[in-house]
């Protein structure tokens, strides 16, 4: 697939959407210091996915080379991205690639989290090859992680859901691999994309700083997405809500143009201040996507997971 110069647009909306469960410790409930951020298939062989200090990133950032059009054979990466805030311990993390509810494909990464990573981004990944069947549509990534903390504890569940299109770019042809909220890093510079992003990544790669961490120190409030585009041009826009205990706690109107139809694109803008209780929070992100000319419209909503602190 030929990809063009990345565009940055406005905050726009994936098809990925993220839920992570309250941590325990010793019986009692507290708020999470790891959130599964997103997860997703990555292009091969040019080094991504990967955390700071790959490519030159600054600490806490991430750079990832999304594909979310594969064919059987395809190969890649399955990856989920982590971010910690003041957390140390042991991660596994398993993929499930569903196609018309059967599951096809399974695979599992694991890593350490140390001390020097205990406020900082995480990339696991464990590379895979499509499978080799004739399916055609939509089919569904669930990364499933266990996050064990260091010296004993319960562990914490997540789970993070993205759509792959197999077999060809579909009838919508425009696919989502992330959404979240990134801080603005040195030089206004995150989030960021290939060829304008100030440091050196692969073509097709974008970097972000995850802010999962809300009002927590060094953490900001840039809401982005990733889109990938396969022949597609047109328009998207919407609404971002930050919803905390059923509550909408903060609203933006998003949205952007479509300009190179063989694309991935980053759409950042900057989110409204968080006035809410201490705790877990959802980005909920809902847009419609309307081809140019009118032909192709529909409609598609996010969901990524928060804590304000």
């Amino acid at each position: 697939m030929k990809i063009l110069p990345l565009l940055v647009l406005g905050l726009v909306q994936a098809v990925v959407y993220a839920q992570m469960a309250r941590g325990q410790a010793t019986g009692t409930t507290t708020s999470r210091a790891i959130i599964q951020v997103f997860a997703g298939f990555n292009q091969p062989g040019q080094g991504t996915p990967c955390a700071a200090p790959c490519f030159g990133a600054p600490a806490g950032a991430v750079v990832i080379q999304p594909e979310g059009f594969v064919v059987a054979s395809s190969s890649g990466l399955y990856y989920a991205v982590f971010q910690t805030n003041g957390w140390t311990g042991d991660l596994t993390t398993t993929f499930t690639l569903s196609e018309a509810g059967v599951v096809v494909q399974t695979a599992t990464a694991t890593g350490s989290v140390s001390t020097a990573n205990a406020y900082s981004a995480i990339v696991l990944s464990v590379p895979t090859i499509m499978p080799q069947n004739s399916f055609v549509g939509p089919a569904t990534l669930t990364a499933t992680t266990t996050a064990l903390p260091s010296g004993g504890g319960s562990p914490q569940g997540s789970k993070t859901y993205a759509t792959l299109q197999v077999g060809g770019a579909g009838a919508r042809r425009l696919v989502q691999a992330f959404v979240g909220i990134s801080s603005i890093g040195p030089a206004q510079a995150f989030p960021c994309a290939a060829p304008e992003c100030p440091f050196s990544i692969p073509a097709g790669s974008v970097m972000v700083q995850p802010a999962a961490f809300q009002n927590a120190p060094g953490n900001g409030n840039i809401y982005y997405i990733v889109v990938q585009a396969n022949d597609w041009l047109g328009e998207v826009a919407g609404t971002a809500q930050v919803i905390e205990d059923g509550h909408v706690r903060g609203r933006a109107s998003v949205g952007g143009l479509v300009s190179f139809p063989y694309s991935v694109i980053v759409g950042a803008g900057s989110g409204p201040a968080l006035n809410g209780y201490p705790g877990p929070a959802i980005l909920r992100v809902t847009t419609t996507a309307t081809e140019r000319g009118g032909t192709n419209r529909f409609t598609l909503t996010t969901y990524a997971p928060l804590e304000v602190e």
